[in-house]
């Protein structure tokens, strides 16, 4: 991630990352297979570090108050990927980005598990937070081609606007439909 951070991920290489951790990189393949693992180590990683306030999602009472988890989340997610120039684009480009291992995890993420709390089926529950991190992955891989920063800041958040928005009617009316 460093390598990342400080030059951009198309400096990143098998070759760049063994020079800067001091071994040979046939010894770093023994460990990661090729690039597109690396990126997708570096990716969970990034998951990994976002600084997400502890329970979020523990305590919402509303699909209102989970949007509003989401979005903060999106915000430090959207931090996250400035600070690493190029890596949104590359995990978009390997189409390994959002890939949240909903379909396929033993464990359930804290944002999935407040909304079936909320009266929201698993499967458009899932649906919806796949749909949300790959519309974030594809912002954030395109922010680069807007050089105007005030201009990439307000596409941004008016699209993460509609977004939500209709995230919320929507899973408003699959949580309904399931009551019903």
């Amino acid at each position: 991630m460093e390598i990342v951070r400080t030059d951009g991920v198309a400096k990143l290489s098998m070759r760049n990352l063994a020079s800067a951790l001091g071994i040979q990189a046939p010894t770093l393949y023994h460990h990661v297979r090729d690039k597109a693992a690396l990126l997708d180590l570096i990716s969970a990683e990034a998951f990994r570090s976002l600084n997400r306030p502890e329970g979020a999602y523990d305590h919402v009472t509303t699909l209102a108050e989970w949007v509003a988890a989401l979005r903060r989340d999106i915000a430090l997610l959207r931090g996250l990927y400035r600070l690493h120039p190029g890596l949104a684009r590359a995990m978009v480009d390997h189409a390994h980005m959002a890939d949240t291992g909903l379909r396929n995890s033993n464990v359930e993420p804290p944002e999935l598990a407040a909304l079936i709390r909320l009266g929201v089926p698993r499967e458009p529950a899932q649906r919806m937070i796949e749909a949300a991190a790959r519309w974030t992955m594809s912002a954030l891989a395109s922010e680069d081609s807007v050089a105007d920063p005030l201009l990439r800041d307000r596409l941004f958040h008016d699209g993460l606007a509609l977004l939500l928005l209709g995230m919320e009617r929507e899973l408003e009316s699959r949580a309904a439909s399931y009551r019903s």
